[in-house]
């Protein structure tokens, strides 16, 4: 996963970015049906994560229950820590559903191609994201869970946070970009 230090960064990053979406739209409606199903994939995820949060939440109650017994059951610390990180993805992935409805709210006849490669790299960025976090938390939660770490903490995820950051500065300033040629072409077919 690229950790962006700046908001330049991920302007950079974004100009260098080839996923082949210049030719990957035959039409609007094509571009529109690709942007609605990023907005459904988004959904599906945060839908999958609440319902491993629940799990987890059973998981973090069950071994308090029979932590004092030993055997083969997570300990509380470790179950703790897989609860956190849900929450930072089900966070996460609420603004990725966030950024998607916005940019599909932008694209019109006119800028689709540029909204649908817009719209793509930042889905794939989110999922960096979302995949960094799943990485993370399997390490430290087997750390915790084999006494190699005490327990979860919010510095874990410090650099993904300022990365991300990062990213909703350029997002915002990609979309007025986006939403300020909307009116430059409204103005233009007055």
């Amino acid at each position: 996963m690229k950790l962006f230090k700046f908001s330049l960064d991920v302007e950079e990053d974004y100009k260098n970015w080839d996923n082949s979406v210049d030719n990957a739209f035959d039409d609007f409606e094509h571009a529109e049906k690709v942007l609605s199903w990023n907005i459904e994939e988004m959904k599906e995820t945060i839908r999958e994560e609440c319902i491993q949060l629940v799990k987890s939440c059973g998981t973090y109650a069950k071994s308090f229950m029979f932590a004092p017994f030993g055997g083969d059951v997570l300990r509380p610390e470790a179950a703790f820590s897989e609860i956190q990180f849900l929450k930072e993805k089900i966070y996460y992935a609420r603004r990725a559903l966030s950024f998607q409805k916005e940019i599909f709210a932008s694209v019109t006849r006119d800028n689709y191609v540029e909204v649908a490669r817009f719209s793509d790299y930042c889905r794939y960025y989110c999922l960096d994201v979302y995949f960094e976090l799943d990485n993370r938390q399997d390490i430290i939660s087997h750390n915790i869970d084999c006494g190699f770490a005490d327990c979860f903490d919010f510095s874990m995820v410090e650099d993904i946070d300022s990365s991300f950051s990062n990213f909703e500065d350029f997002y915002s300033v990609q979309l007025r970009t986006i939403k300020s040629s909307q009116t430059v072409e409204k103005v233009k077919n007055s």
